[in-house]
């Protein structure tokens, strides 16, 4: 699978704001989704060095896939700085979530 960048943002928001309320709205967002073949999509969060990475995964049966969406949050200087990188969720099948990760960086908690 190939996972490419698709946003990078810097912010004066805090890296803990920015994880809970993607963390948040995509539990809230995207377990709502219809996805194709019926899969669940998993969202983890890790602490790294300098901040956070959150990943989603596509969930076949109780086995969480491969992450193919990727946002990293690390401490800057002003804020924060965000970058997305996402592939495919399935083969062939884009969900271009990374949007959805953008409009909730930028405050819009929409689904």
């Amino acid at each position: 699978m190939v996972i490419l960048p698709t946003s990078s943002i810097s912010t004066n928001q805090e890296p803990e704001k920015i994880v809970e309320r993607i963390e948040y709205n995509a539990n809230r967002c995207w377990s709502t989704l219809h996805q194709p073949i019926h899969s669940d999509i998993v969202v983890n969060t890790y602490t790294i060095q300098n901040g956070y990475k959150l990943t989603a995964s596509r969930k076949e049966g109780s086995t969480p896939q491969y992450p193919f969406l990727h946002v990293t949050v690390t401490h800057s200087t002003y804020g924060s700085e965000v970058s997305v990188r996402e592939g495919e969720f399935n083969l062939g099948t884009d969900l271009n979530l990374s949007d959805d990760v953008n409009r909730w960086i930028n405050g819009d908690n929409s689904c």
